[in-house]
């Protein structure tokens, strides 16, 4: 287990990423730090989200440790979104660019954007 700590208001999501609202796991565990220990979680976070990255889709029964067991709902407290490509077909930017992640514009705590350099969120 190694929880990273980014002193920053955005966070790059890569592949496949579990973002999970920092506020569901502190009524639960108080802390990050305790909550990814128990869990054997590996990630990224600013204090406001955890980021645990994924090569190919987690499967369900990650998803079912992360949530049932810790009290945490899909889309309230967490979510999964795969990363959105910058460069597209003969390497033509996406038209995307400039514009939230289309995976998280029904997501009323998460703020996003495709930026050139990757896709970033953020705790709204």
């Amino acid at each position: 287990m190694a929880i990273e700590f980014e002193d920053s208001k955005e966070l790059r999501i890569r592949f496949y990423s579990i973002i999970i609202n920092v506020s569901g796991i502190n009524k639960v565990y108080g802390r990050v730090y305790d909550f990814c220990k128990k869990n054997d979680i590996t990630g990224i976070t600013n204090g406001e989200l955890l980021i645990i990255y994924f090569m190919s889709y987690p499967g369900d029964d990650i998803i079912s440790d992360i949530s049932k067991p810790n009290g945490l709902e899909y889309s309230k407290d967490f979510i999964i979104v795969e990363e959105e490509l910058v460069y597209g077909v003969g390497n033509r930017l996406s038209p995307g660019l400039c514009h939230p992640l289309s995976s998280l514009e029904n997501i009323s705590w998460i703020g996003s954007v495709l930026k050139k350099d990757g896709n970033w969120v953020w705790r709204i």
